[in-house]
């Protein structure tokens, strides 16, 4: 089984989540949160550090849809088996 991609890098986790990968918020304690997704998310990696653009609209978005969800006390997912689910509206369902 492929482990999920895990990262804390803020700009990251928007942008994946702009592409339109599914994230879960994990509260590590210390104002700290832990962002997961798929293991299919990490193809687009890269293109992050490799300043892969990205229309700025859906980026600033998910920038502040990823921030809604850190200031949210519990552990958030977008996995189908949990709730509440957190897909960006663009996500390809």
């Amino acid at each position: 089984m492929n482990r999920p991609f895990v990262t804390v890098d803020l700009g990251l986790a928007s942008f994946l989540y702009a592409l339109g990968h599914k994230i879960e918020v994990t509260d590590l304690g210390r104002d700290r949160r832990q962002f997961e997704f798929s293991p299919e998310a990490e193809r687009d990696v890269d293109g992050y550090f490799k300043g892969q653009s990205i229309p700025a609209r859906p980026f600033f978005s998910a920038i502040r849809d990823v921030k809604a969800l850190v200031k949210r006390p519990a552990a958030r997912s977008t996995n189908p088996n949990s709730e509440p689910t957190h897909a960006h509206p663009t996500a390809k369902r």
